[in-house]
């Protein structure tokens, strides 16, 4: 962290951050600290609802039958001495954690699952308690829909976190919070700073530093991508009949901005009845109990297309997810066919999914016509930039012996010992025959295999032929016609989701 900086921020209105988290855990009257919390966090934090709720679970520490927490917690601070070390700090904060994960058992039937979902529940307010009883170890936790900020900021500040547990981890899961108060323990001793000092970093200076909620949300929306299923109930907190009004859903980690988000309402009448867009990525929230999360606004109801319509369509009842009856609805891809067509069912003509790649026509005379006219065109369309990937790539194999790779090699990572690329796409003028594609696979085999590629692409003036590492670039590769990809929607998508540079 810049001293500079930082004290620069604290001579001016972050030295008021720290005196407003010192009050909280000195004074006995939290009567203002919620709203106060709510207002400071709106900066990052794009939900109404959520800063209601938070706001809601916090009033509790008002609660005038709450005196005997007032009382533990002075007993608490009373004894709580900063730590001597890193390990003594690691063993009392594991102390508190596995008598509280033990009550959360004890009060949930002893399973794993649902104590962590009452723990992610209360999340908010079992932390600020926690951080009350023992400032120097823990943090209140108030990133509740937003771990990707906290995520950025740790990048940003050098703090290592642990690898995310699975989700089906609970416990695993519930056990990340004391991790990742641990590693900000030791951030915090490192940079010489309070408790309260680290809670204005987290939830003030950090998040100006990176730009709030321009980090993540975006306002003009790109073109849509794809399309996804969400499903809800009529009566959740997070529905508004404000087109403007933003929140988080459980949806696909895939998401991207702009796409498309087809609500599914499950009663009292279960059928398609809203489309949103996403406006922020999708992304992993450990503490959110469906795990996977965006941010979705710019709602419009459309006509409602009800489950036993679906199931009795021609073309929708083929759906996986449909002759599920919609259960698990939650993040399941459409193709673009797919939307466009239950768009039109929904008397939406204008809502469609349209992107394909258009690339230019010939003349081909030799394989650079290949790389300008289709290649090029193609990567740009994927969202590559020139500076994204190479040409012309020379490899030092050791003993003075190196190898060049001719074509593309997208997004290369080399150092003295290790090579990486996402993909390795080799040009060539027409291929006429077997014998030439399958020459043309094992030259660009051997080279994806050098880098450690995920997808080795051989392209000519006709077709592109992808192949994957997942089953070591094998011959029963996926390809497409140019044409294809320049009229057929769902063969676009189906490139863009192995060779998109969001991947």
């Amino acid at each position: 962290m810049n001293e500079y900086i930082w004290q620069l921020y604290l001579k001016a209105e972050g030295q008021q951050v720290v005196d407003q988290f010192e009050h909280l855990v000195s004074s006995p009257d939290w009567t203002d600290y919620p709203t106060w919390l709510t207002n400071l966090i709106r900066s990052y934090c794009p939900s109404e609802s959520v800063l209601e709720e938070l706001n809601v679970e916090l009033s509790v520490l008002s609660d005038p039958d709450f005196p005997d927490f007032l009382t533990q917690i002075r007993q608490e601070q009373s004894r709580m001495q900063e730590p001597a070390d890193e390990a003594a700090a690691e063993e009392l904060i594991n102390l508190e954690m596995n008598q509280l994960y033990q009550d959360y058992l004890d009060q949930n039937s002893q399973s794993k699952q649902y104590a962590f979902e009452a723990f992610s529940e209360y999340m908010v307010l079992e932390t600020t308690m926690l951080a009350l009883k023992h400032p120097q170890l823990f943090i209140p936790y108030y990133f509740r829909f937003n771990y990707d900020l906290f995520s950025d900021i740790t990048q940003a500040f050098g703090i290592e976190l642990p690898v995310l547990p699975a989700k089906k981890d609970y416990e695993g899961r519930f056990f990340l919070y004391p991790q990742i108060c641990l590693a900000l323990y030791k951030f915090r001793k490192a940079a010489q700073l309070t408790p309260c000092e680290l809670w204005a970093f987290l939830y003030d200076y950090a998040p100006r530093y990176l730009g709030h909620k321009r980090q993540y949300l975006l306002q003009e929306l790109p073109e849509a991508q794809s399309a996804y299923f969400i499903g809800s109930a009529p009566n959740d907190i997070f529905l508004s009949d404000d087109p403007d009004y933003i929140a988080p859903w459980q949806c696909s980690p895939d998401t991207k901005a702009g796409d498309w988000i087809v609500m599914y309402m499950k009663s009292p009448v279960s059928a398609v009845n809203a489309v949103w867009r996403s406006v922020s990525t999708g992304f992993i929230d450990p503490f959110f109990y469906y795990y996977r999360c965006c941010y979705i606004s710019k709602h419009k109801y459309i006509k409602a297309v009800a489950l036993d319509t679906l199931k009795h369509d021609p073309v929708l009842s083929a759906m996986t997810i449909v002759r599920k009856n919609m259960q698990g609805v939650n993040g399941v891809e459409l193709q673009p066919s797919q939307f466009n067509y239950l768009m039109r069912l929904a008397e939406q003509p204008e809502t469609q999914l349209s992107a394909v790649c258009e690339t230019l026509n010939g003349p081909f005379k030799q394989e650079k016509d290949v790389e300008k006219l289709r290649i090029r065109p193609l990567l740009e369309r994927l969202g590559y930039s020139e500076s994204d990937y190479k040409q012309q790539l020379c490899l030092i194999l050791g003993n003075h012996q190196s190898t060049l790779i001719p074509d593309f090699v997208l997004r290369p990572v080399i150092d003295p010992e290790h090579y990486h690329a996402f993909a390795v796409v080799e040009a060539k003028l027409k291929i006429r025959t077997q014998q030439q594609l399958t020459d043309a696979q094992r030259q660009v085999r051997g080279y994806a295999k050098l880098l450690n590629a995920q997808y080795a692409v051989v392209a000519d003036e006709d077709q592109l032929w992808l192949m994957a590492s997942a089953d070591d670039y094998s011959d029963s590769q996926q390809n497409w016609s140019w044409g294809e990809l320049a009229h057929n929607a769902d063969a676009y998508s189906q490139l863009r989701r192995c060779l998109g540079y969001e991947r």
